[in-house]
């Protein structure tokens, strides 16, 4: 038996921690997803396992009184990022978003070493990266399987929204993207409506590699979802330095750059914070 924070017991086949990055959050729920990969000792990525055939587990914890309401399984995936979740009230379901991977093998393609030398590795695999959408009846029992369905074709990673938009039904989400099959790292950022599978793409110049995007509202536009900006830290390997790239987040249409003097390395989990100058 583990435990993820310190109320809720899980309970695993392996009896081993397995791999969790994130989680999914309603008003009133959390969505746990305990995928069929362990952890190894000391963290060391290299030391991951895959349990082929072991499904995901989703615990659903009310997150006000902290203990599982149930739990459901799925046909196995890999997940590093959930996007967003909300209650169906209607339906009476849970509706859950996040990017999956046939299985952990990506993680062997984010070394350096590997990027590299050897990019086309590294575009397989993230091109497995797909965003797809799962129901969970609130009136599920322990053990009922769900399935899910991808929202679009088109892979994403490092999916971002609109955060007034957390918990609440929602229309789109931002990621960085691969542009083609030939690429050897992300070098687009995509715009996809998770409710019709639309998606649009800002390509990067060539020898240009795009950052997580960030969404910023736009204070005179807060009625709309995409009512703001997309900031993405770019490497431009040509001119060996980087650039704040702003789009528009309706569109996708450049508006700036900012010019740094020099590389920017990668970031990620990034968060835009207004700041009261008065």
């Amino acid at each position: 038996m583990f435990f993820l924070g310190p109320l809720i017991p899980v309970n695993n086949s392996v009896n081993q921690p397995l791999f969790q990055h994130s989680y999914g959050l309603t008003e009133n729920y959390a969505i746990i997803t305990e995928v069929p990969c362990t952890y190894g000792y000391g963290l060391d990525w290299s030391k991951f396992e895959w349990i082929p055939g072991m499904p995901v587990t989703w615990y659903i914890i009310d997150r006000n009184t902290k203990e599982k309401v149930f739990h459901v399984k799925s046909e196995p995936f890999f997940t590093f990022h959930h996007v967003n979740s909300y209650e169906n009230k209607t339906d009476q379901t849970l509706v859950v978003d996040l990017i999956t991977y046939p299985n952990n093998s990506v993680i062997d393609v984010l070394y350096l070493n590997v990027l590299i030398n050897e990019p086309s590795l590294t575009n397989a695999a993230t091109h497995g990266a797909i965003l797809h959408r799962y129901i969970i009846p609130l009136n599920s029992s322990n053990g009922d399987q769900i399935h899910g369905t991808p929202i679009s074709s088109t892979c994403i990673e490092l999916p971002t929204i609109n955060w007034s938009k957390l918990t609440q039904y929602y229309t789109y989400t931002y990621g960085m993207s691969l542009s083609s099959n030939t690429s050897d790292y992300f070098d687009q950022l995509v715009k996809t409506n998770v409710q019709t599978g639309e998606v649009i793409a800002w390509v990067a110049p060539s020898g240009c590699y795009v950052g997580e995007p960030i969404f910023i509202p736009d204070p005179s536009r807060l009625d709309q979802e995409d009512g703001g900006i997309i900031t993405s830290v770019v490497l431009d390997t040509i001119a060996q330095n980087s650039f704040l790239s702003i789009l528009d987040a309706s569109d996708l249409s450049e508006i700036a750059r900012a010019y740094a003097p020099t590389f920017i390395p990668f970031g990620f989990h990034g968060y835009y914070q207004p700041f009261d100058y008065n």
